[in-house]
């Protein structure tokens, strides 16, 4: 015989989330080599800066890879932990290297 199907549980009006069940984030503070709750500067606010790519040559995984593990951080903060999230990241481009490739 087959086992019995599991019921699926039974929700009521008083099972609803309050605003104070919020998820804390956690991260490891490297100096002190403790976890610690991440409190923005401005509540609900995360401003974050990261350094893009150096565009002299062609795009490569590696590329893709820093790109695709900020997004997936900056939805976690957004989605899961409803904070809003000021994304910002340079394009550097280095004249010099580009004009060298230029003139092969």
């Amino acid at each position: 015989p087959r086992p019995a199907a599991a019921s699926a549980p039974t929700s009521t009006a008083n099972d609803k989330a309050s605003p104070s069940t919020q998820p804390v984030l956690t991260l490891l503070n490297s100096l002190t080599r403790r976890k610690e709750p991440f409190t923005p500067l401005v509540p609900g606010t995360v401003s974050w800066y990261i350094c893009g790519p150096t565009v002299y040559d062609s795009a490569h995984l590696g590329h893709l890879r820093n790109y695709v593990a900020f997004d997936v951080v900056r939805r976690v903060l957004e989605d899961f932990f409803g904070l809003d999230v000021l994304f910002v990241m340079n394009v550097t481009d280095i004249d010099d290297k580009i004009i060298m490739r230029a003139h092969r």
